[in-house]
């Protein structure tokens, strides 16, 4: 039902006049009656236009009922004010709109429950010009210098049939920037105008995508959307843990992507949640915690590493040479800063002195089996944005020396047992018969 808000009230308005000629007095009424508008913004909630936009920071933790907020099949408030519309052709699959004034909100498919929202998902998306996406929840934000938006997904589904759900963010389901968990690997992907690139590999502009992360969907997932309006740039991370955020795009020469002509910068923009089950034959359920939008542009104070990437390679049970990283600041270091790290045995999170972390055989176990390892290094302080040290180690087997014995002799000789043939070649891989395998030796100069 379209909803009408009032923009004039009714004036009754006598008018009494004498005929001096008759005698007869006249009485008329004028009647200016109400004028009306319909609200522009019930194709996407169910509140008014005025209740659409709310207050930075913004966070929802699922743990009860928000009043005067989208509400979810039960009548709970989901304390999202905003569900997108969607501008494509709805899908046979997806049924007709249970409500056709806000023909992409499906409360059937969304429950508030145990601190937790569940989403069911449909079989609508917004990819190219297909733009039937259905429930996704958002909120309203006005423009600020720098955006971060935050979700858990718990127990993401791995399907291969690109089922996928996480953070959106845009205008409208033509231009927005999206962060998602699909098919185990983490996916931010740009839309402008219904156009994102499909081409395969890190020379796609649109698109920042890890490799699939092993056992991801048994995990609580983090994602972190951050959108710069300054520097024109867009970044998605997630983390397993919690503490520790890795870059999406940590595999491509830019990890973030361009948002310059996009519109989204200065301009309001729509953050939320979505899910959908794609090309799957049949639903699946999300649940999403922690929703949360900051704006972290007010906050100039900043923690970073001297370096971004810190590389360490060892012989197995050999020496570790020691590397150090500073602990800097854009404005004076906090008094207290924390230090975690990811789950990697081989790392002993070294203890700072000035500032100053040392990464030696006190810090690394030189006793690790060969291989090739990474960890990530979180610096954290309250009231200043958290910086990441990513750790590679490098471990190769020991080299270990080998006497031989060796008989100088005429080449046609048989050498005694245990015993390698020479005849005065040059040092260099031996490969001649009796001369054992994958040996190197010989004379540097003739005598």
């Amino acid at each position: 039902m379209t909803r009408f808000f009032p923009i004039l009230f009714l004036l009754l308005i006598n008018f009494i006049h004498l005929n001096a000629a008759t005698g007869i007095i006249n009485h008329k009424v004028l009647r200016v009656g109400i004028k009306t508008k319909p609200d522009t913004c019930s194709s996407i909630s169910t509140l008014p236009c005025s209740a659409l936009t709310v207050t930075l920071p913004f966070k929802l933790s699922f743990d009860a009922s928000v009043p005067n907020t989208i509400i979810d099949r039960n009548g709970q408030g989901t304390g999202f004010t905003t569900v997108n519309k969607y501008s494509g052709v709805r899908l046979a699959a997806d049924g007709n709109p249970s409500n056709p004034v806000m023909p992409g909100y499906e409360a059937s498919k969304i429950t508030v429950m145990g601190g937790s929202l569940q989403l069911v998902t449909n079989k609508g998306i917004d990819i190219l010009t297909n733009n039937n996406q259905l429930n996704v929840l958002g909120v309203k934000v006005n423009p600020v210098k720098k955006l971060q938006i935050d979700v858990k997904v718990i127990n993401p589904v791995n399907g291969a049939q690109a089922q996928q759900a996480g953070i959106w963010f845009g205008l409208n389901d033509k231009t927005y920037l999206k962060l998602d968990v699909s098919n185990n690997k983490i996916e931010l992907r740009r839309e402008i105008n219904d156009v994102t690139s499909s081409i395969s590999g890190i020379a796609n502009p649109d698109q920042r995508i890890t490799p699939a992360i092993t056992a991801l969907s048994a995990k609580t997932v983090s994602l972190r959307l951050v959108i710069d309006s300054v520097a024109k740039t867009a970044e998605g991370f997630y983390s397993t843990d919690g503490l520790n955020f890795l870059s999406a795009g940590a595999g491509y020469a830019a990890p973030y992507i361009s948002i310059d002509s996009t519109g989204i910068i200065n301009h309001a923009n729509y953050a939320g949640i979505f899910g959908t089950h794609r090309n799957a034959s049949g639903a699946v359920t999300y649940s999403f915690d922690d929703f949360a939008v900051t704006d972290i542009g007010s906050n100039s104070k900043v923690l970073s590493f001297s370096q971004n990437i810190l590389n360490i390679s060892i012989i197995k049970k050999g020496l570790v040479y020691p590397q150090t990283v500073n602990i800097t600041s854009n404005v004076a270091l906090p008094a207290g800063y924390t230090l975690t790290k990811t789950d990697a045995n081989w790392l002993n999170l070294p203890q700072p002195k000035n500032n100053l972390l040392t990464f030696d055989a006190n810090a690394i176990d030189s006793n690790t089996n060969a291989g090739s390892y990474q960890a990530v290094v979180t610096c954290a302080a309250t009231g200043y944005k958290f910086a990441t040290l990513l750790v590679n180690l490098n471990v190769v087997d020991g080299q270990f020396s080998q006497p031989i014995n060796v008989n100088f002799q005429d080449p046609a000789a048989i050498p005694p047992v245990n015993y390698m043939r020479d005849y005065g070649q040059g040092y260099a891989l031996r490969t001649a018969p009796l001369q054992g395998s994958g040996l190197e030796f010989g004379w540097r100069q003739k005598i």
